[in-house]
């Protein structure tokens, strides 16, 4: 049987304090494993062209947000907003080229049931969808970033105990997500569903660190491009 790996990261947190994000996301890659090597070498040279063109480091771990808000690691590069604009465009057609499965599961906290943890909901919704997809006809293996990994261990299993999770091979594996460019693709895939929302479905402000890159237009035409590869995110 065929197995494919299923990269995951998350935009949002899973807290319920005041202070904390409205909805939760965990956005997620899909890809053969016999496509892995080969994919994996498109998004090195796609890095690499980058580097050429813009000075994008290949040695510096890829944040989206901390990108377009210019904070840390990207502080010192001095890139105009258009310049930004078209490595973003440019890490959307890469994608798009790729021809990867992409889910999204999405919590919007006010809408959750009382006593429900975030995580197992959007997890619930993650695996859910999975499994449909696969139909029994491959088997996944799921790696998150090593520092929720735990979390996602312990909710997968609370998970498995309330729909079928038969074609999940062993427990969520870890990988730190500098070492892991599909890991950070799945950061740039939830931060455009997040903005997206945020701002162009709900009207709130783009973050001013980021007006000078970003406007809902902007933003649309992104989730244009990622809508080639990808449903509507679910909603849990």
């Amino acid at each position: 049987m065929e197995t494919r790996i299923v990269y995951v990261d998350e935009s949002g947190d899973d807290g319920l304090k005041p202070t904390s994000s409205d909805y939760f996301l965990l956005s997620s890659i899909c890809i053969k494993t016999e496509d892995w090597r080969k994919k994996a070498k498109c998004i090195a040279e796609t890095r690499e062209r980058l580097k050429a063109l813009y000075n994008f480091p290949l040695s510096i771990e890829m944040h989206t947000k901390e990108l377009m808000a210019g904070k840390n690691p990207y502080q010192n590069f001095r890139w105009t907003p258009d310049e930004k604009r078209q490595i973003l465009f440019a890490i959307a057609d890469l994608i798009v080229q790729l021809d990867l499965q992409l889910i999204t599961a999405m919590v919007v906290k006010e809408e959750m049931p009382t006593n429900t943890s975030v995580l197992d909901l959007a997890l619930h919704q993650l695996l859910a969808e999975l499994e449909a997809r696969c139909g029994g006809q491959w088997n996944y293996l799921i790696i998150s970033d090593d520092g929720r990994v735990e979390a996602m261990r312990k909710s997968a299993d609370r998970v498995s105990k309330k729909i079928s999770t038969f074609n999940l091979i062993e427990e969520i594996l870890d990988k730190k997500s500098i070492d892991s460019s599909f890991i950070q693709l799945c950061d740039y895939i939830a931060c455009f569903e997040h903005l997206y929302w945020k701002c162009c479905l709900l009207g709130q402000p783009i973050p001013n660190r980021m007006l000078d890159t970003l406007s809902c237009n902007i933003i649309e035409k992104i989730m244009d491009m990622l809508s080639k590869r990808k449903h509507q995110p679910l909603r849990a």
